[in-house]
């Protein structure tokens, strides 16, 4: 599901699993569905281009190992600019 574009896409992903897995567990089929309010529906497409813009640096970054966890809050680029660098950097 990390791989799509979109939303939709990765809701449509995830149903077929969710089908294959509950039928390989002999459930009763949950038949999951997708609910996107008119305002979002008009927003989506603007917050997925910037969400999944592969050429964007991340804004987080997690590191876990198993004698500490550490959270980079901002790509490594800029961790060492104030703010208006950073607000700079962003755009």
């Amino acid at each position: 599901m990390r791989g799509n574009t979109s939303f939709e896409s990765a809701f449509k992903d995830a149903r077929i699993r969710v089908n294959e897995r509950e039928s390989a567990m002999g459930f009763e089929p949950s038949e999951p569905q997708m609910v996107i309010g008119s305002l979002m529906e008009t927003a989506l497409p603007a917050f997925e281009q910037v969400l999944f813009d592969k050429a964007r640096p991340s804004v987080a970054s997690l590191t876990n190992n198993t004698a500490s966890t550490t959270v980079n809050a901002l790509p490594e680029t800029t961790a060492n600019l104030s703010v208006g660098e950073v607000d700079a950097a962003a755009e």
